[in-house]
C-alpha cells in the first residue's frame, strides 16, 4: 500500500495559542440536536470546532458486524469539545511515522465526526471539505493529528470535516447475513449524509461538497464515486496516493468468505450466538500468531467492490 505523506498538508499540525470559548455563540442546532463547539484561536486565525458529534449509535451487540444505525437525536446541548474514540484497531508499527496510527484509546464506540467553521460565521454558504483518513482499512482515525483541519478553516474559508469509520474485522468482515460486509464504507455514507443534511446550521454550502481521501481514503472515495447511493451527497472528489481498482482495496467475495472461516476456527465461534464475539475473542488472543494478526490487520476482511456494491 502507497506511503505518501499527502500533498493536503494544511489540514495538519495547526499551533493552538488559546481555546476562548464563548458560552453561547458556538452553539448550533441540528437533526440531531443542539450542539457547542470551543471557539479555538489559532496563529493563523479564529475558528469553532466540533469534535466528536455522534453520527450513528454504538456499532456494539446485535449493532455489531451491521450497517451503521443513525443516532437517536439528543434532547440536551451536546458538548463537542473533545474527540471521540477512534474505532477499534491493531497497533501497527510498520509505518515511519506514529502520525498515521490512532493517537487516542480505541472503543467500538467510535462513530463520530469532527467539524472546523471558520469564526465568525461565514454570511454566505461556503464550501466543505470531507477528508476520509488512510491506514488501509485498518488504521487510523479522523482524530489524528496530521487530519486536523484548523488551519484550512482558519485561512480558507472553508468548513471541514474528518470523521471515524470502522475498520479491519469491525467494518469489512464479510460472512453473510451475520455479517454483510462493508460496514465501514457504510459508516462513511451515513457521516456524509448527516453532513450534508446539517450543513447549512454551519454555515456550509450543501451542495458544494468536496470529498478527500488518502491512501485507503482515497479508495473509499473511488468506492463512493460508483455507488449510486453515494454520488448525491457530494459534488466533487479528489483522490490521493489510492484508487478502487488498486491491487490492494478490494477482493472477491470467496476469498473475504475463505478469510473469515479461518478466523472462525481460530476463535471457536461456530454459530450465530457466538459471531459477535468474534472479534472481541480475535483481539483477545494474548499473543496472536502471525496468520491471525493478517486476519485483523490487512485491509479489512471484505473491501469489495461489487458483487459486493454499496446498495440498500
Amino acid at each position: 500500500m502507497p506511503i505518501l505523506l499527502p500533498a493536503f498538508l494544511g489540514l495538519c499540525f495547526c499551533q493552538l495559542i488559546s481555546g476562548d470559548v464563548s458560552e453561547n455563540d458556538t452553539v448550533v442546532v441540528t437533526s440531531s440536536g443542539s450542539i457547542k463547539g470551543m471557539r479555538v484561536q489559532t496563529r493563523f486565525g479564529a475558528l469553532d470546532a466540533y469534535l466528536g458529534i455522534p453520527y450513528a449509535e454504538p456499532p456494539v451487540g446485535k449493532l455489531r458486524f451491521q450497517k451503521p444505525v443513525p443516532h437517536q437525536p439528543w434532547r440536551h446541548v451536546l458538548e463537542a469539545t473533545r474527540f471521540g474514540k477512534p474505532c477499534h484497531q491493531w497497533t501497527s508499527y510498520s509505518y515511519p511515522s506514529k502520525i498515521w496510527v490512532a493517537n487516542e484509546p480505541h472503543s467500538e464506540d467510535c462513530l463520530f465526526l469532527n467539524i472546523w467553521v471558520p469564526h465568525p460565521k461565514p454570511s454566505v454558504s461556503v464550501p466543505i471539505l470531507v477528508w476520509i483518513h488512510g491506514g488501509g482499512f485498518s488504521i487510523g482515525a479522523g482524530s489524528s493529528d496530521l487530519y486536523n483541519g484548523s488551519t484550512l478553516a482558519a485561512t480558507e474559508n472553508v468548513i471541514v470535516a474528518s470523521m471515524n469509520y470502522r475498520l479491519g474485522i469491525w467494518g469489512f468482515l464479510f460472512f453473510p447475513p451475520e455479517a454483510p460486509g462493508n460496514m465501514g464504507l457504510w459508516d462513511q455514507y451515513l457521516a456524509l449524509n448527516w453532513l450534508k443534511e446539517n450543513a447549512a446550521v454551519f454555515g456550509g454550502d450543501a451542495d458544494k461538497l468536496t470529498l478527500i481521501g488518502h491512501s485507503a481514503g482515497a479508495a473509499s472515495v473511488g468506492f463512493h464515486l460508483l455507488s449510486p447511493i453515494s454520488q448525491s451527497l457530494f459534488d466533487r472528489a479528489v483522490l490521493q496516493s489510492g484508487a478502487p481498482n488498486a491491487p490492494w482495496a478490494s477482493m472477491p467475495p470467496e476469498k473475504t468468505q475463505e478469510r473469515t472461516i479461518h478466523l472462525i476456527h481460530l476463535t471457536g465461534c461456530y454459530d450465530s450466538v457466538q459471531f459477535g464475539e468474534l472479534a472481541h475473542r480475535a483481539v483477545g488472543w494474548p499473543r496472536p500468531s502471525p496468520s491471525s494478526q493478517s486476519l485483523l490487520h490487512m485491509h479489512g476482511i471484505a473491501d469489495c467492490i461489487p458483487p459486493c456494491p454499496i446498495t440498500p
